[in-house]
């Protein structure tokens, strides 16, 4: 599942981008990408409020799962696909389905849309910056409504997790429990 959010308040916690009628806000997006034949350069993910998963699971075959997990492939063979498909060009397709949601869900609440991104990554793949520098470039290769995407930093996941923690101990937990910035 991916996962995106805007932090507008520190007061509050992060706003989740998922537009309410898709019921993803608890659980993120489902990341599983179907290739398109015949040249596997469409990519989809979740489009229409469909996660490819369910749209396509009567062809399994084209369906890629887990993608952080194969970046160290380079590319990815498919049945019925002319070529291998290159991972980067997933992941772009996975973060570009997760950054419309995003501005979708800005729309709805008239925010304006937002370019610049932070993205975090499994805390293995800390020592290897190829793979971090082949995510980002994935990122930054979009381009939605005339924008293109800027890449502000990266963050492990275990950092991201301890970073939000410490947002929720240092403003939103009750009194008894909160700590201030001279505790840490």
């Amino acid at each position: 599942y991916g996962y995106i959010s805007v932090l507008t308040d520190s007061k509050r916690e992060p706003m989740p981008l998922f537009p309410n009628k898709y019921d993803l806000a608890n659980i993120g997006m489902p990341t599983t990408a179907y290739v398109m034949p015949p040249s596997g350069e469409q990519i989809e993910v979740f489009k229409d409020g469909k996660a490819a998963e369910t749209k396509y699971v009567s062809r399994p075959e084209r369906l890629i799962r887990a993608i952080k997990t194969r970046f160290k492939e380079g590319s990815i063979s498919v049945p019925n696909i002319n070529g291998a498909v290159d991972v980067k060009n997933i992941y772009s397709a996975i973060a570009r389905d997760l950054i419309v949601l995003a501005e979708e869900e800005l729309a709805n609440k008239n925010i304006a849309p937002i370019y610049d991104v932070v993205f975090t990554f499994p805390a293995s793949f800390s020592d290897d910056s190829t793979l971090l520098e082949m995510m980002q470039t994935s990122i930054e290769s979009l381009v939605i409504d005339g924008e293109k995407i800027n890449v502000l930093g990266r963050l492990p996941e275990p950092a991201a997790v301890a970073i939000d923690y410490l947002h929720y101990m240092q403003n939103l937990a009750p009194e008894e429990i909160k700590i201030s910035s001279n505790q840490y």
